[in-house]
């Protein structure tokens, strides 16, 4: 599946799939840390709160995937519309690469400069194998 930073075509998918539910995260700038995670972020990849605090989010993803994340921040950095969302591939704990549709919820800000980013997801694994 191609990563895609097309927030039309995101929204779309999602829309096909009315059932699906969303978890919220809250990740640093960088991305190389989760600052937060709700129960359905750590139910969908099977670990726990703990266990993902402690991880890096960005050795879940793939190349694709990082790539959208870089595409995320130069979003910011050029202070552009922050409607984004993205597909990203995340491999869950036991192995798993799920499918995720992420939209940007809104970037924080510490001292004027960016700290971290809340991001909306939904794990479209099972409706992407359907299709």
């Amino acid at each position: 599946m191609k990563t895609t930073s097309n927030s039309y075509e995101n929204e779309e998918k999602h829309r096909k799939h009315p059932k699906a539910q969303s978890g919220v995260y809250e990740v640093s700038y960088l991305g190389d840390r989760f600052i937060s995670v709700d129960d359905y972020i750590c139910d969908s990849l099977g670990y726990s709160r703990d266990e993902l605090l402690s991880t890096n989010p960005l050795e879940l993803l793939d190349d694709e995937s990082l790539n959208a994340f870089a595409e995320l921040l130069l979003t910011e950095e050029q202070h552009e519309a922050k409607d984004y969302s993205a597909t990203y591939h995340v491999k869950a704990k036991n192995g798993v690469v799920k499918t995720f549709i992420a939209k940007l919820v809104e970037f924080r800000y510490t001292d004027g400069f960016p700290s971290s980013a809340i991001v909306s997801a939904t794990d479209v694994t099972e409706e992407e194998k359907s299709s």
